[in-house]
């Protein structure tokens, strides 16, 4: 399908993802800030929902790249 907007690029979307996570356990990086850091808050309840909704023979593995005080776009510069 051709866009109109030229800096809008449709894509597989999700379910080519979900494709991917059923095959193999994939690398799932979270970038955010304080409340991408909390141990008990959303990110380690959707990584544990991935876990169950897309088993594979090993778990997938959890990136947390989260920086407390700081947001996902300034976070996203000072990344190696």
């Amino acid at each position: 399908m051709k866009s109109d907007f030229p800096a809008f690029n449709k894509r597989n979307g999700f379910s080519a993802s979900a494709k991917k996570l059923r095959e193999e356990p994939l690398r799932i990086a979270y970038i955010g800030g304080s409340n991408t850091v909390m141990k008990a808050g959303w990110r380690p309840l959707i990584h544990q929902w991935f876990n169950e909704t897309f088993p594979t023979t090993q778990p997938h593995q959890e990136i947390n790249l989260s920086i407390g005080a700081i947001g996902s776009l300034a976070a996203s510069f000072i990344l190696p």
